[in-house]
């Protein structure tokens, strides 16, 4: 158990459940919290009467001690992880809501995974990555629930979507109508971040995913992110994670799967 100043977290188990049959959610009630994330697929899940169609980049929150069941059969291939966790105050976490859209950071759970899993790891290091990632989460939602501009709200999600590609921030203004520098100041101002600093970001969290997540080699991971080459991912990489991809991938070699 990790305990702060505002609430006592425990982290119970997880796991990255994957299949490629057609499959609906059984019915549970939990005495946990659950954490659920797609990673591929979709996941139909109902909750106290509503329901939830969940996309890749998509995650909810289910409470404890309240029926969930899938009310539809998703297409396979279907891969979300869930983690499940107790805490005294879930409020005082400060995620603002239980459903979470266009979340990127895939990466995250792979890190609670290989952490959780690994004997190497001292007790409570479980507890720390969950508190790291739920208050990442908290940040998102936070900053999700903003008013922000209709143009650079959409630029942002055209960025994410595209973010395998080399994006150029004149191109990207260009496709608003607007000046480069203005572009880059609105959406400064609208997400407290600069516009190239938001790209790298971006193209970072798809390279992580497909790291993490595909059997994809890193010459091919290179190609369809459309790099010039395999060094120039490697070069690329390297300077914004310092590690490379290969000791990236290797840093979260172990998961616990399920396919039931």
């Amino acid at each position: 158990m990790l305990t702060t100043d505002k609430f006592k977290l425990t982290y119970v188990y997880s796991g990255l459940f994957s299949t490629d049959k057609e499959w609906i959610h059984p019915e549970r009630t939990e005495v946990t919290w659950e954490l659920i994330y797609v990673v591929s697929g979709t996941v139909c899940i109902e909750e106290d009467g509503r329901r939830y169609e969940l996309f890749p980049n998509d995650g909810i929150i289910l409470k404890p001690n309240t029926r969930h069941i899938g009310y539809k059969k998703s297409t396979p291939p279907v891969s979300f992880y869930w983690v499940h966790f107790t805490v005294d105050d879930f409020s005082k976490i400060g995620i603002r809501s239980h459903v979470i859209k266009n979340y990127t950071k895939a990466f995250n759970f792979k890190n609670l995974l290989h952490v959780a899993n690994h004997p190497g790891y001292p007790d409570g290091s479980a507890e720390a990555v969950l508190l790291t990632l739920l208050n990442d989460l908290a940040y998102f939602t936070a900053h999700a629930s903003d008013t922000d501009s209709r143009v650079i709200r959409s630029a942002a999600e055209y960025i994410r979507i595209n973010s395998g590609k080399k994006l150029y921030i004149d191109d990207l203004a260009s496709i608003y109508g607007m000046n480069p520098q203005y572009f880059s100041k609105l959406f400064k101002d609208n997400y407290k971040i600069g516009l190239k600093e938001y790209i790298c970001r971006e193209r970072m969290n798809t390279a992580k995913n497909l790291l993490c997540n595909t059997n994809y080699s890193i010459k091919e991971i290179a190609a369809a992110m459309e790099f010039s080459s395999e060094n120039e991912f490697i070069n690329y990489f390297k300077y914004h994670e310092k590690t490379s991809p290969k000791k990236f991938r290797n840093m979260f070699s172990r998961v616990h799967m399920n396919n039931k």
